[in-house]
């Protein structure tokens, strides 16, 4: 009989709370302590064998939040509370679950980018071919989506990696001259078929998000990129021959920075990325600034 009455007690405590007060707040009533969670989906209360446990499920206009209260013993102090309001997000995978009403913190990871590079500010002899230049990027392996007000506005900072490809295909080609990175024309008599820079990184974005609805989104924000690797490649045809003149000792910026804006429906969208950086160190390189264009995926 007791242990029933202590069970009634508690759930009536929850029900009345949570009628009378609109968010999540401890509240002391004489020397007994209430918790407060407004809206639950769900309560539900175990005694069993001397144990005792009340779990609630979302509350406090977050569908993740968890609650749970456990006794070991009826008439002991041993005591376990445990609360959480964070989520995991995967791209695609129960989107149709979300509410809206959100978690303030957002584990998840995406936002696979392809798309086309264009050197921008270039030298009159450098002609990028933009349509065969390829940038290829993710731009948050792991990130983490904070909403400050638990509603369609949204901040993701995360880190990623990718690679840039800065391709010609006229009569120049990039030339390596002792330190120093040049363009010169082909040799005479010579048949191109390239000469490119490829650049790796890894990236840090930093973007401010809108959800709209109807699953449409617009994010604009920074990408600071550390650039680890760059090459140069270049192939032509000299008398029948394939020629291949190559190198991984060029000097890029180590730290740029990109402004990207993207807009999506349903996890998939377009991008476009300007920095008003130098892609190469020009002590050793011309003078050229990134600017690309392309598709992303599961963002």
């Amino acid at each position: 009989m007791k242990r029933i009455l202590i069970t009634s007690a508690i759930a009536v405590a929850f029900l009345s709370a949570a009628q009378a007060n609109e968010s999540d707040s401890t509240i002391v009533s004489g020397t007994a302590l209430v918790k407060v969670i407004t809206k639950p989906d769900s309560v539900t209360i175990c005694d069993t064998d001397g144990h005792f446990a009340i779990n609630v499920y979302g509350g406090n206009n977050n569908p993740n939040y968890r609650y749970t209260y456990e006794r070991t013993a009826a008439d002991s102090c041993a005591e376990t509370i445990a609360e959480s309001e964070w989520s995991f997000r995967v791209p695609f995978v129960d989107n149709a679950k979300r509410e809206t009403r959100r978690s303030m913190f957002t584990f998840e990871s995406g936002g696979l980018g392809i798309g086309f590079d264009d050197a921008r500010d270039a030298p009159q002899n450098l002609t990028v071919n933009m349509a065969n230049s390829a940038e290829l990027f993710i731009d948050h392996v792991a990130g983490v989506r904070y909403r400050p007000w638990r509603d369609n506005f949204s901040i993701l900072v995360g880190i990623g990696f990718g690679w840039r490809n800065y391709r010609m295909t006229g009569l120049n080609r990039f030339v390596k001259d002792g330190a120093n990175l040049k363009i010169e024309d082909y040799p005479e008599g010579a048949e191109p078929k390239f000469s490119r820079i490829k650049l790796f990184n890894f990236c840090v974005p930093i973007m401010l998000n809108e959800d709209f609805g109807k699953h449409f989104s617009i994010g604009a924000g920074a990408v600071v990129n550390l650039n680890t690797h760059a090459s140069m490649k270049t192939r032509y045809y000299q008398e029948g021959l394939l020629i291949t003149d190559k190198t991984d000792n060029i000097h890029p910026n180590k730290i740029t920075v990109d402004f990207m804006g993207v807009i999506t429906f349903r996890n998939v969208g377009v991008y476009a990325k300007y920095s008003p950086m130098k892609v190469l160190d020009t002590t050793f390189g011309p003078s050229f600034k990134h600017c690309s264009v392309g598709a992303i995926f599961c963002y």
